[in-house]
């Protein structure tokens, strides 16, 4: 039994082919896609970003030796933009990219990563050596220091230290630079190969499918031959041409399409309509589209929307255009301007207000500059004012904070007043004598530091890109009089360099006498010296010393004195001065009177008896202060002269004097008994 090969299975079967065609592709499409993106990841994630990185990095490193090799070379102040630039390299740039090298290099290999880690530590020992340097040449006086130039200069020579520690961190990074370089071509080889073998197996999917279509397109026009007359009308509808004539229609599905089609050609007709008047750019006509499913209607409406909205932008953009044509104008004007009077503040401001008031087309305007010859006193000054064509001669002074003009310098902030007070300006012009409508005040500003304020006075309000305008163009005037301060306190400094430099000329032959006369007082005091060496010398061979501190302990002693008291020097120096003095001294006021003696500073002379461990050694000593600088006492050196003989000698004297008083008493005693007694006898 033949099997019935109907044409559901004939369209079963195409379409069958057709899912298993676009099933194969599908997965081979995914494949090739998954690959493909793993690639472009490591390329996109890793590589790229690497590359990218590793050569700003290695930018930062040029940059900061160019930069560091003018700020040795060049002598100029320390907030130079240069200087600013170096730092900012080293404060911020080089952490912004250490930490995006920190982040990428989580997925690198193990030897990327020691290479990293080598030239990230050569770069901060690089920057430290460059920070050294700036630290040395930190003003505008450090460069004439010739030791500072000796030591640093050479590290920027061929050879020095600064350009070998920069040779090495950019061998390094170019080997890094290299390695993922050859990384993202061999992705992108990759990609290629991938895609190469996609596009063979696409060829050949699309010729199967180009078959498959061919035999599904076979069978099926063999079953759709009533409906040619719709097919040939769609045809041309296809190719954009609308039938002039309906086509007939029936009761059945043939029919209802014909229908279908005929209210399509209606409304193709009315769409094309409407589609002309708006390429004509009639945008207000009216248009209703066939359904609310109307896609073709719909999006020509939505179409008409976004021409009449491309037009207000348009209109728009022209306007923001001419804004910028005119604000760029003007700052190469005032550019030109600032270029031109940049060596005299009174003339500079005078062409800027003028040139300003007839650009802004403005009623007048002044110009106040911050004076601060005297630190201690500054105020804002008017340096210069214009109205209608006329130079204003005005003198007005305003000190920092008083009124409008001196807040807006305080506060560091535009004033833009519209209702303005009828007592705060007056503009005299040919109609008449009227209060302006709008006062702008701009605070002349650079890096948050401000020089002067700008006052503008108008009959109309300022617009938005107008005040814009003026404040870019007071960060030019700011500019430009910090440039003149600078260059007048330079000249200045100059000049007063150049007479320090006669005054220090002078001093130095002042100081080359006074060096001749200090090397004869000096070999003076050096044979005085030697005299009073020699001296010291015969005293310690002669006479027994010691030395104390103000609190009686003792610092030192000779030998003469040790022999005396049959003592070491370490036993002497763990006693006082009390303990070389009896109980009795201690306790009297000539031991007071000692010390309040040397206290004043004078010398102390008297007669001592020492207790020591073999018996009693009497002396006649000498106690005399030595001072320091504020003339204070600090210690005491002692003479001792040893007297024990002599006292003894003394001592026997007195005792055979006594003996012999006492002997001749008690002779004189019997004689005087005698005689009374002879006496007694006469009587009897």
């Amino acid at each position: 039994m033949k099997m019935k090969f109907t044409i559901g299975k004939k369209i079963g079967l195409g379409f069958g082919v057709l899912v298993f065609a676009v099933l194969v592709s599908s997965l081979l499409t995914y494949s090739t896609l998954l690959k493909s993106i793993r690639i472009n990841e490591k390329t996109a994630n890793i590589y790229t970003p690497t590359v990218n990185t590793l050569q700003d990095f290695k930018i930062m490193i040029i940059n900061s030796k160019t930069l560091i090799g003018n700020w040795i070379s060049t002598q100029s102040n320390d907030n130079t933009p240069d200087k600013n630039m170096l730092r900012s390299i080293h404060n911020v740039k080089y952490n912004e990219i250490k930490s995006s090298l920190n982040e990428i290099s989580s997925k690198w290999d193990k030897a990327d990563l020691i290479i990293l880690t080598e030239f990230v530590l050569s770069t901060d020992s690089l920057f430290a050596e460059q920070k050294s340097v700036m630290s040395s040449l930190n003003s505008f006086e450090s460069y004439e220091d010739p030791m500072i130039v000796m030591e640093i200069k050479p590290m920027m020579d061929e050879g020095g230290s600064i350009v070998l520690q920069t040779e090495r961190v950019l061998r390094n990074l170019d080997l890094l630079i290299t390695k993922y370089q050859e990384k993202v071509l061999t992705g992108g080889e990759e990609m290629i190969s991938s895609f190469t073998m996609f596009k063979t197996f696409v060829i050949t999917m699309g010729s199967v499918l180009l078959f498959g279509g061919i035999i599904i397109a076979y069978f099926s026009i063999r079953t759709i031959t009533p409906v040619r007359k719709l097919k040939d009308a769609l045809v041309m509808m296809g190719k954009g041409k609308l039938p002039k004539e309906k086509i007939i229609s029936g009761t059945d599905e043939i029919g209802e399409m014909s229908d279908a089609l005929n209210g399509l050609m209606d409304g193709l007709k009315e769409t094309a309509h409407f589609a002309n008047e708006i390429g004509n750019g009639n945008l207000a006509i009216e248009f209703t589209p066939l359904s609310k499913e109307d896609v073709l209607g719909n999006s020509l409406i939505e179409m008409r929307k976004s021409l009449q909205l491309a037009d207000e932008e348009e209109l728009n953009r022209k306007t923001e255009d001419e804004k910028r044509n005119w604000a760029t104008l003007g700052l190469a004007k005032f550019a030109e301007i600032l270029r031109l009077n940049n060596d005299n503040i009174k003339e500079l401001s005078y062409n800027i207000i003028q040139n300003l008031v007839n650009y802004l087309k403005v009623n007048q305007g002044g110009i106040f500059i911050l004076n601060d010859a005297d630190k201690n006193e500054t105020f804002l000054e008017l340096t210069a004012c214009y109205a209608y064509d006329r130079k204003k001669y005005l003198e007005r002074r305003i000190e920092i904070g008083e009124g409008l003009v001196g807040a807006c310098f305080i506060e560091n902030k535009t004033i833009h007043i519209t209702d303005v007070p009828d007592d705060y300006i007056h503009i005299t012009s040919g109609l008449g004598y009227d209060n302006p409508h709008a006062i702008l005040i701009v605070p002349l500003k650079l890096n948050d530091i401000v020089y002067g304020v700008l006052e503008l006075a108008s009959f109309n309000d300022f617009k938005e890109f107008e005040v814009d305008f003026i404040e870019k163009v007071g960060e030019s005037i700011a500019s430009t009089i910090s440039s003149v301060k600078i260059n007048i306190k330079t000249a200045y400094l100059l000049e007063q360099s150049q007479i320090q430099a006669e005054a220090m000329k002078a001093q130095e032959e002042e100081m080359r006498q006074n060096l001749e006369e200090l090397t004869a007082t000096q070999e003076e005091m050096a044979k005085k010296n030697r005299d009073i060496q020699g001296i010291i010398y015969a005293i310690d061979a002669t006479v027994a010393t010691f030395e104390i501190d103000m609190n009686g302990k003792i610092l030192t002693a000779n030998k003469l004195l040790l022999d005396l008291f049959d003592a070491t020097l370490t036993e002497i120096k763990n006693i006082r001065l009390a303990d070389l003095l009896t109980k009795d001294f201690l306790n009297s006021n000539q031991y007071k009177d000692l010390w309040e003696t040397l206290r004043t500073g004078k010398i102390y002379s008297g007669e001592f008896e020492h207790p020591y461990k073999k018996g009693i050694v009497w002396s006649k000593d000498s106690y005399a202060p030595i001072v320091d600088n504020h003339g204070d006492p600090y210690k005491v050196l002692c003479f001792v002269n040893d007297i024990s003989e002599q006292k003894n000698i003394s001592s026997t004297a007195e005792n055979n004097d006594k003996t012999a008083t006492e002997i001749f008493s008690k002779e004189e005693l019997k004689k005087e008994e005698q005689k009374n007694y002879d006496y007694d006898l006469d009587d009897e």
